[in-house]
């Protein structure tokens, strides 16, 4: 998509904003202003106008893709030179969420609408340079698309030199049999452990809220990160990406675990809760074993990695958990 269609905003890999067809945006109470930048058109030459910029979040409002971050948008209103968005709620960290690309107004539903990015269709399978991209670079004169149907056929392509370049979602290593250069890039993406309180028998460590915690606490996100994704994730400190430059010395997360082995053994006697010296494990009052159930999916060998890690490190604090 960034190939062929410019963005209203782009996050760096700092998580830094870096404003393309939005000179900027401006957030005040449950308004948003996004100025749109002069001088900008699409590959056939048209500006790009207030009008484009409107129906492009007009269109990413009812997506798939996009509805969930555009919830909170009661209303989108071109004005000269710029767009105001009405939030139900104020969101001073907006300009985040502007990373959508942008469309003609009159082609926001076409299967092929025309570019705004720095490559533009070409004959065939193939791109070109956009001439009158806004932000060009020094990327190839053309790129030519390949259709593989399988993960082999690509790695064919790779050995045989027809195809240069793919890109792989999640951690996945390249195949050995191909001679290659990887990039890694940070991602957006939280990996995290949910808690079914609700189903929680009542007075369990579950349906406890310094129970939540303690288990939140007794976790070493940092150990998982490095161990379950060979060092190709980050341990998170918060719900946001602690790049994002308005969290990063705000979140309360630590990466590794919070609480000693003692601190843990004082807080679950106190919740009522006996170490069985016999087994390692704690024991409630009526003497049944405190154990939890985690469920992981099996589709990923990374996330049943760190199941079995987080089931590791519970152990180490005297709980039990069936994967």
């Amino acid at each position: 998509m960034g190939l062929l269609f410019e963005k209203l905003i782009e996050i760096g890999p700092d998580m830094a904003l870096s404003h393309r067809i939005a000179s900027s945006v401006d957030c005040v109470g449950t308004d948003v202003t996004i100025y749109v930048r002069s001088g900008c058109t699409f590959a056939d030459g048209t500006p790009i106008t207030e009008r484009d910029v409107a129906a492009s979040i007009e269109a990413a409002r009812v997506s798939e893709q996009y509805a969930n971050r555009f919830a909170n948008v009661t209303a989108v209103k071109a004005i000269s030179g710029a767009v105001v968005l009405t939030l139900s709620t104020p969101d001073s960290l907006f300009a985040y969420l502007c990373d959508i690309p942008v469309l003609k107004a009159s082609e926001v539903d076409s299967m092929t609408p025309v570019s705004s990015g720095r490559y533009t269709y070409g004959s065939s399978a193939q791109l070109v340079k956009n001439p009158h991209c806004a932000f060009p670079d020094n990327g190839p004169n053309q790129i030519q698309l390949v259709p593989v149907t399988s993960y082999e056929e690509m790695v064919s392509g790779l050995t045989v030199g027809f195809l240069n370049l793919y890109t792989a979602r999640g951690v996945e290593d390249a195949s050995p049999s191909v001679t290659s250069r990887q990039t890694y890039f940070r991602t957006n993406n939280l990996i995290f452990l949910g808690i079914n309180a609700a189903a929680a028998p009542a007075g369990s460590l579950l349906a406890r809220p310094d129970g939540r915690v303690l288990l939140s606490k007794a976790l070493d996100r940092r150990q998982l990160a490095e161990k379950s994704y060979y060092s190709r994730a980050w341990p998170a400190t918060g719900a946001i990406n602690s790049f994002y430059p308005c969290v990063m010395t705000k979140q309360k997360i630590l990466s590794e675990a919070e609480l000693s082995s003692a601190q843990i053994k004082n807080q679950l006697e106190a919740m009522g809760y006996t170490m069985d010296a016999h087994s390692g494990y704690y024991t409630d009052a009526s003497g049944k074993r405190l154990t939890l159930q985690l469920a992981v999916y099996s589709g990923s060998t990374y996330k049943k990695y760190a199941a079995a890690l987080i089931q590791h490190q519970l152990a180490s604090c005297g709980i039990e958990s069936n994967l």
